[in-house]
């Protein structure tokens, strides 16, 4: 059953009277030069959300805490001026003078500085002399170093995110076209064959405006080709001239109208080999990437941008939409290329490699595709009913829709593991003669072997998003599949209908699927999980593909924290905002069903009418308990919503002499000289609303690096994280390297990592250590993979020994990684 919302029917009915009186402007506006265009506000208030279309774990290229920079003459004695600057995220500077002397000893200077959260940061020493830096962690690790000679200036820069910058999206095209053939929309096209396309009547083309995912109106153009490969292209209108309309029916006219002055920009998807199959031509010089001995090699989903601001506006100019490295969707700021596509196409996103390179998703390639620019992306299915269509032909709903279920049918076709008669009724079109499926390439391959792929061993299967597509179009009263001519919006999973003999899956699981798991969080879920992830027992409730009421429930503590209390779930902005209009009901039905679940203490409260708050509210968390030397550093900056800190020691042994400095900052420091157990509190606020959390802290000046545990401070990857890999846990007993291997007999083909030593690495890759940097969380450090994985969250491999997070005596592995997390992660 449907739930009615009367704002939003109000609105449907408003809307013709809406589109007539904005059409006359928006043709006025026509006129209007991009350089003219009015500026609006687009301030975000602190307590809200302010980050879309963007990952949870940024990868951040720097963890908070104390550093030492050290700035030394090459040569002790060298005399000269120096200027050091420090640059923070946040475009802050802080800039030091000073001159090297004669004096030997004092040819090295340093500089204390603090990062109260994880991000980047920029390092530049400019000096008469030759001068080096270097920048050390709080504990005296090095964690990075630069020598440069005259006239460079040396320089240390981290990255605020490791795979979201513009240098991101530029090794991404390098892998993915590597000798730059398609760097304008108008080249993409003609790679592809879209005019021999477009002359032989096989390009798809619907209108509509996106009022789901982006809001923009949408031109579409989707080809296919005999081998199974397929091509779209899509142009964006946008109207941005008027303050307050960005994301209205405005965007679809200015697309009916064929408005040029509100075509900003275009997308493309190519799902094709790389960059082409056996028997085609190599069009470019590297020749390498063509040399595929496979009849039947990969194909994976290759994500452009391209901007439309130059050039002539009043036509199509696709010779001047040029290939964008970043993209800003959403005027939430820029998001690198492929990552503002896969955030929501499926696909992992790693650091690049040591030399500056894209790679595969995985280490050596066996869990993926082996090709470089794979990140295992997936096309998104469009969903009819989501979209807004014109009131004139042909633009119509009813002329629309089956040229969407064509597209609908093509994208099926590029899923893993079909059914045959899926197959059958899908992908005909991709035929040289659809009516002759038998010779379905023109070269006597039939329509099923060309279609006929299978899971590789670690990748997503396609079940859950195949099975949406036939229930969308299938009639189950019919033989065969897509034989619906219509777009069956009100069909639920059988995996989601209630049971009644069981009540497995509960009354209301309909309800929940069509009101909140379909319309927020299907896209994106749909294209999650993995064959690992799904086959075994130990973890088969931990998918989070969400193809089943229970599979979603059972994250029911990460969905309340990512939906209702840090609000980064629904992770577009577009999304986020219809989940929580005033019109929805989709925060009260999900939160009746997460409430069923989570402790007494963790329930997400319902005002007196049964509503639940927006996120926004302060979100406090002092950091996990720790065992320690002094001093200790404590880990606020996981908290959300807040402008003021304050920490105060609530208990602690008699005669205790300890003291918090930056007391008012995320990241305060303990010291005492007493051991013993100290409760300390954060009481935080955001305006008048207060929140507090405690941590626990026992301080043990006996630790060193080498007593069990050791020191947080002295733990290092080499001696200390390295080990875990190779020692025997469980209750199989394996060691995570006897999966995670790629030559141990007993590992289990397409595990996504391999940990390797260094000598067996591939020469462009990367080291042991950077594989496990890359699943490291500095801003949320208990979120980190290599936290979550070993204890049991959706890992292939169950729950491993020392990972029981529960369970006091045998957590000790996780402890050790989570404190070298939090002392910055060194490596040696």
């Amino acid at each position: 059953m449907r739930f009615n919302q009367p704002l939003k029917l109000q609105a449907l009915q408003f809307q013709r009277f809406f589109k007539i009186l904005m059409l006359s402007l928006l043709l006025a506006l026509s006129a209007c030069s991009r350089e003219g265009e009015v500026a609006f506000d687009k301030t975000i208030k602190k307590n809200q959300p302010d980050s879309f279309a963007a990952f949870i774990n940024p990868v951040a290229g720097l963890a908070s805490g104390a550093y030492v920079i050290e700035a030394r003459a090459d040569t002790a004695g060298d005399a000269g001026d120096f200027t050091l600057s420090v640059t923070y995220d946040d475009g802050t500077t802080e800039e030091y003078t000073g001159s090297w002397t004669a004096d030997i000893a004092t040819s090295t200077r340093t500089f204390n500085i603090m990062l109260f959260t994880a991000g980047g940061l920029k390092i530049t020493l400019e000096s008469a002399v030759e001068s080096n830096l270097r920048l050390l962690n709080a504990n005296g690790f090095v964690v990075a170093v630069n020598d440069a000679a005259l006239p460079a200036n040396s320089s240390i820069s981290f990255e605020t995110s490791r795979i979201d910058s513009a240098a991101y999206g530029a090794a991404y095209y390098a892998a993915v076209d590597p000798d730059n053939d398609k760097d304008t929309l108008e080249k993409w096209k003609v790679a592809n064959g879209f005019y021999d396309a477009d002359a032989a009547g096989r390009v798809i083309e619907p209108r509509f405006r996106d009022t789901k995912d982006l809001g923009y109106g949408r031109g579409m153009r989707l080809w296919t080709k005999p081998d199974g490969s397929l091509y779209i292209f899509v142009e964006n209108f946008q109207v941005r001239t008027i303050p307050g309309q960005e994301y209205t029916s405005l965007n679809l006219e200015a697309l009916l109208t064929d408005n040029r002055k509100h075509h900003f920009g275009s997308n493309a998807i190519e799902f094709s080999t790389f960059p082409y199959g056996p028997g085609e031509p190599c069009a470019f010089a590297s020749g390498a990437a063509c040399a595929t001995t496979n009849p039947a090699p990969p194909k994976f989903a290759k994500f452009f941008t391209f901007d439309a601001t130059l050039g002539d506006q009043t036509k199509p100019d696709h010779v001047n939409e040029t290939r964008l490295n970043e993209v800003n969707l959403d005027d939430r700021g820029a998001k690198s290329m492929p990552g503002a596509c896969i955030y929501c196409h499926g696909g992992t996103l790693r650091p690049l490699r040591a030399d500056g390179s894209f790679r595969d998703n995985t280490l050596d390639g066996s869990g993926g595709n082996g090709i470089d620019g794979d990140v295992n992306a997936k096309l998104q299915l469009l969903e009819v009913h989501s979209f807004e269509y014109g009131d004139v032909s042909p633009f119509t709903r009813a002329e629309q829709e089956p040229i969407i279920k064509r597209m609908n049918m093509a994208i099926y076709c590029s899923y893993p593991n079909l059914p045959a008669d899926g197959i059958q009724a899908a992908c005909a079109q991709f035929c040289v003669d659809p009516a002759n499926t038998a010779d379905c390439d023109g070269k006597g391959t039939d329509i099923l072997t060309v279609f006929g792929s299978t899971t590789i061993a670690g990748q997503w299967d396609g079940g859950f998003a195949a099975e949406m597509a036939a229930g969308w179009y299938d009639d189950p009263a019919i033989a065969g599949m897509f034989d619906r001519a219509t777009f069956n919006e009100d069909y639920v999973p059988l995996s989601w209908q209630h049971d009644s003999n069981d009540n497995m899956p509960p009354a209301g699981s309909e309800q929940l699927f069509l009101e909140v798991v379909q319309p927020t969080c299907f896209v994106c879920h749909s294209h999650r999980g993995t064959t690992l992830g799904s086959v075994d027992t130990r973890a088969s409730g931990k998918d989070i593909d969400f193809n089943s009421y229970e599979k979603f429930i059972s994250h029911a503590e990460q969905i309340k924290q990512y939906v209702y209390d840090s609000g980064v779930m629904p992770l577009s902005l577009r999304g986020y905002n219809a989940f929580w209009a005033g019109s929805s009901i989709a925060p009260e039905v999900l939160a009746l069903h997460l409430n069923g679940l989570l402790a007494a203490d963790n329930q997400i409260p319902l005002d007196d009418k049964g509503e639940v708050a927006r996120p926004g509210a302060p979100v406090v968390d002092a950091g996990p308990d720790r065992t320690s030397t002094s001093p200790v550093r404590l880990f606020g900056a996981n908290s959300q919503y807040l402008n003021r800190y304050g920490w105060r020691i609530i208990s602690q042994p008699a005669g205790s002499d300890a003291v918090l400095t930056d007391s008012n900052t995320s990241r305060p420091l303990f010291t005492t000289s007493i051991d013993g157990d100290y409760e300390i509190r954060l009481v935080a606020a955001f305006d008048s609303t207060v929140v507090s959390d405690s941590v626990h802290i026992k301080i043990d000046s006996s630790m060193t690096a080498l007593t069990d545990p050791p020191d947080p401070k002295k733990i290092t990857f080499d001696t200390h994280i390295k080990p875990i890999f190779s020692t025997a846990g469980g209750d199989d007993l394996l060691e995570c390297d006897q999966c995670h291997s790629g030559t141990d007999a007993s590992k289990i083909a397409g595990v996504p990592v391999f940990w390797l030593d260094d000598a067996n690495q591939p020469v462009t890759g990367s080291t042991w250590y950077d594989e496990i940097l890359s699943r490291v969380d500095f801003k949320d450090p208990e979120n980190s993979l290599i936290l979550t994985k070993p204890s049991n969250n959706h890992h292939f491999g169950g729950l491993r020994g020392g990972f029981e997070v529960g369970n006091q005596s045998n957590r000790h592995n996780y402890d050790l990684i989570l404190n070298w997390i939090l002392e910055g992660a060194p490596e040696n």
